[in-house]
């Protein structure tokens, strides 16, 4: 490794490793699920900052992730917005709690994904018929070509294939039909 390459490695490390950066990625997360809570509201942050007697600097700092929220503004900021807050403790490999906007459209996600995984269940079963056709099609060849070979004559046919025999993709199910 290069001596560039060993420095810049050795400071993402000592990045990585600093529980400041960590802290100021939660204080981002906490700001950007702030702002959206705002936004899906269907407020304004001059709205907020006159429901809660704030100067629009204040909101700035706290929308931007630049204010040590105490549980206090926490409180008055979902108040105003007109939510609850709870604390999730979790340890890092479990995934976070869903928002309220995001948990809406968990159901419309589920139900998409689930229409994919039936057209590409449907597409394998097709490729498996497909591919065993071919299979079975190699085999009589072979079959027809040793038992041509063993009589003395030379031909090469494909033993009645005939193009009928090949398997017929199935019409996927729009997920209205589920």
């Amino acid at each position: 490794m290069t001596q560039a390459k060993a420095e810049i490695a050795a400071m993402f490390e000592e990045v990585w490793n600093d529980a400041d950066f960590h802290f100021d990625i939660k204080a981002q997360e906490v700001a950007i699920d702030l702002a959206r809570a705002l936004e899906e509201a269907g407020m304004t942050r001059v709205q907020l900052c006159e429901k809660l007697g704030w100067q629009p600097s204040r909101m700035s700092k706290v929308l931007g992730g630049g204010a040590n929220l105490t549980l206090k503004t926490l409180w008055q900021l979902c108040g105003a917005i007109g939510l609850e807050y709870d604390v999730v403790l979790r340890t890092p490999e479990q995934d976070r709690a869903a928002q309220p906007w995001e948990a809406r459209h968990l159901g419309s996600d589920i139900r998409r994904l689930h229409s994919g995984a039936q057209r590409n269940h449907a597409h394998s079963q097709f490729l498996l018929e497909a591919v065993r056709h071919v299979n079975q099609m190699a085999w009589l060849r072979t079959a027809h070509v040793r038992h041509v070979a063993g009589s003395g004559r030379v031909a090469w046919t494909f033993a009645g294939w005939k193009s009928s025999k090949w398997p017929q993709m199935p019409q996927a199910r729009s997920a209205e039909a589920w």
